[in-house]
């Protein structure tokens, strides 16, 4: 069982608006406040190529525990295999499968207890992957766009 590629990096902190003001105006990271039509927390996104960077306030949440301040996600092809994998390594889940808008999703810790999401994308959100340009996904587009501004 491999895993598909890096999907999600997400910072939890105790002030997510100062953070993301560092990220945008420091970093020049195109972080936006967003609620996902209310279906999630106040929290500030972006997308970086194909990575979701995300930054939420510190909460227990329904997936994750207070505490955890950075997360990573990744994008498996079956969270199925992936559980039968999990267990035979002897790692439990920290949170059981649940299903979201973009997929299935469940969270495990690696050994330094760092939260790591992995998620089974539905296929509507793999057609959307697959129709981005490439342009948008290269490191040599966003060089670009610091020679234009």
């Amino acid at each position: 069982m491999r895993t598909g590629f890096l999907s999600a990096a997400i910072i939890e902190s105790p002030d997510p608006e100062a953070l993301a003001k560092f990220y945008r105006d420091v970093v020049g990271l195109a972080v936006e406040e967003s609620n996902d039509g209310g279906r999630s927390v106040q929290h500030y996104e972006c997308q970086l190529g194909e990575v979701h960077f995300a930054i939420y306030p510190l909460s227990d949440d329904e997936l994750g525990n207070a505490g955890s301040r950075i997360r990573l996600g990744f994008a498996v092809a079956s969270l199925d295999q992936l559980i039968e994998s999990c267990a035979s390594c002897g790692v439990a889940p920290t949170k059981e499968p649940v299903q979201r808008g973009f997929g299935r999703i469940m969270s495990i810790r690696d050994p330094d207890g760092n939260e790591i999401y992995l998620t089974e994308l539905a296929d509507e959100w793999v057609k959307l992957l697959q129709e981005r340009p490439e342009i948008e996904r290269s490191v040599a587009f966003a060089k670009t766009l610091n020679d234009v501004a």
